[in-house]
């Protein structure tokens, strides 16, 4: 198996994803900034909702509980990751 091949095809793809991704941002801001809740195209339809989220402030609650009682409240995974960076060309 061609293991470089690999690794050239999943970074050209992440250039991809990242570039739809910028368009896909500002597709969508320009749809909030519209004003409007619903937008209909010819194919797909929008809609613009605002909600509000909780999140923890995990710095505050280290603040309030001793590390034991974080410890208990602290779930740990093991994860897996494979990232992929351009390869900097020795100067010609």
């Amino acid at each position: 198996m061609d293991y470089a091949a690999i690794v050239d095809q999943l970074g050209a793809l992440k250039a991809q994803i990242s570039a739809l991704t910028e368009q896909e941002s500002a597709l969508k801001k320009a749809l909030t900034e519209s004003g409007f809740a619903e937008i209909n195209g010819e194919l797909f339809r929008a809609t613009v909702t605002w909600t509000e989220r909780e999140t923890l402030n995990a710095d505050a609650v280290r603040a309030m509980l001793t590390p034991d009682q974080v410890r208990v409240c602290t779930r740990v995974t093991e994860i897996m990751a494979v990232r992929v960076v351009a390869r900097k060309r020795a100067a010609a």
